[in-house]
């Protein structure tokens, strides 16, 4: 049941118990992409149509039901032979996958799945890795960068970066971290989020990758080159 978008993925002791945390950068939940307890987005694809090409079919769920992602003219586009199952849109607009693909091409289908979307962070007790609960704000944008960084109390952060700036039109910028950074609360044991007027990170655009260089940190952000911050007490 983890099988999701990842985007990133930290490895390190961030409580200071000796062993490792996991950070997995995800997707996030600020999209129109959703899943359900049991139905993960999922992507069917084969050459359908016997063109020779592969035809790929993304779904998601909507109330209980699972709907395809593209649209009628996106499907006639790839298999224009479906087009005339539908002759208006507004009978595409209620079609399901099973409307779509015959049970033949359904058995036939390889089918690849993201059944969580969220960010996510594990921690190792007794062997077994278990989830940690995060901020809302953590779910906002994808997850592309995650590094730690130390808090003025030599406490782990956590500093948290992405967005999405140019994804299909169906689903938008997801553009919602400016520059996330969250720290473990060393009496609650849970992490919170740090403000970005006290943090002093405020980025725009997608943060494509993030170095810790000595006392700086070095952020990569699509079309718009490197920035670099630097600790000052």
């Amino acid at each position: 049941g983890k099988t999701g978008l990842w985007r990133s993925l930290l490895i390190e002791d961030l409580d200071g118990d000796g062993s490792p945390e996991l950070l997995a950068g995800n997707w996030g939940l600020n999209s129109r992409l959703q899943t359900e307890s049991d139905i993960p987005v999922r992507v069917y694809f084969a050459d359908f149509d016997q063109n020779g090409s592969v035809d790929p079919l993304m779904t998601f769920p909507i109330q209980g039901k699972e709907y395809p992602f593209l649209s009628r003219d996106e499907l006639a586009g790839q298999m224009y032979r479906k087009k005339a199952l539908f002759a208006k849109h507004e009978s595409f607009s209620t079609a399901s996958i099973s409307d779509i693909l015959t049970q033949e091409e359904l058995s036939n289908a390889e089918i690849i799945t993201a059944e969580i979307l969220e960010t996510q962070l594990f921690s190792l007790k007794n062997g077994k890795f278990e989830p940690m609960s995060l901020p809302v704000e953590v779910q906002f944008a994808p997850i592309n960068s995650a590094i730690s960084v130390e808090g003025k109390q030599g406490q782990k952060r956590l500093l948290l970066l992405g967005n999405l700036d140019s994804p299909r039109l169906k689903i938008g910028r997801i553009d919602a971290n400016m520059g996330l950074m969250i720290e473990l609360d060393s009496k609650s044991r849970s992490w919170r989020s740090i403000s970005q007027s006290e943090s002093g990170i405020k980025l725009n655009g997608e943060v494509t990758h993030a170095e810790k260089l000595g006392s700086e940190v070095w952020v990569g952000i699509r079309n718009r080159g490197l920035k670099s911050f630097k600790s000052v007490e």
